[in-house]
């Protein structure tokens, strides 16, 4: 909570320096550990809180960080996408379609909630079946972002296998000139292939801001430090790949 409520306070101070005319807030998955997805009793061991207590903190952490950027900007995306520690489980199989996820419950509550009080936030999630979304930027089909939370590849270096399937099988996020991912934790910026412009598309894996695996740590030997990722983009003007981590 301390470090969410720092990182809120470094984005707050980001946005008021550079007066963006509109934010895109993309949630790239796990905003909560389900307890079937992996490893069962070790997950129930390790978490100080519920399910329920979970979306509670999560709905409540996000809102607040909603309302502080409603403050300096009018025009706010929210997005959201299905991802493993999220997807409705039983005995870590899938069921269900791929909204029925606690990031897209999440999601919708928040979008209720900043109708309610008129906050400036218009929400997305994917269609019924998918699990990611495209999301033109400016409204001008050129900054188009692809969002997926990344657990459709199994290593890092597979994610752009699986965004070459989309494009030839004409996915959700195959229009995209920008990805953007999670699941794995470290930030990654990558130029993949070109826009119908002839520019770079780029993928940036995010960081995440939990507070890392000691699972992972074990078996892997590291881990990857913290941090909320911040993309700049322009009207018009090619993403280069610069980002921010706060």
């Amino acid at each position: 909570i301390q470090r969410i409520t720092e990182t809120r306070h470094r984005l707050i101070d980001l946005v008021k320096r550079e007066k963006p005319s509109r934010i895109v807030f993309s949630d790239v998955g796990d905003l909560i550990e389900g307890f079937t997805s992996s490893q069962d009793s070790q997950q129930l061991a390790t978490n100080q809180m519920s399910i329920m207590g979970q979306v509670d903190m999560a709905t409540t952490m996000i809102y607040e960080t909603l309302r502080e950027l409603s403050k300096h900007c009018d025009n706010i995306s929210y997005l959201t996408v299905g991802s493993n520690h999220c997807q409705w489980r039983v005995n870590k199989q899938k069921v269900g379609n791929a909204l029925d996820d606690w990031g897209v419950h999440i999601g919708r509550t928040l979008a209720r909630l900043c109708k309610e009080v008129g906050l400036p936030v218009t929400f997305y999630e994917p269609a019924e079946w998918d699990e990611s979304l495209v999301h033109d930027v400016f409204g001008d089909n050129f900054h188009r972002i692809g969002l997926f939370h990344g657990h459709q590849a199994r290593r890092p270096d597979q994610v752009p296998n699986w965004i070459q399937g989309q494009m030839l099988g004409n996915g959700p996020v195959s229009s995209s000139t920008l990805f953007i991912s999670g699941h794995f934790h470290h930030l990654q910026v990558r130029e993949l292939g070109n826009t119908d412009r002839g520019s770079s598309r780029y993928w940036v894996q995010a960081k995440t801001l939990d507070s890392g695996s000691s699972w992972y740590r074990q078996n892997a030997g590291h881990d990857s430090d913290t941090g909320l990722v911040v993309i700049p983009l322009e009207k018009g003007k090619e993403f280069t790949g610069t980002v921010h981590v706060l």
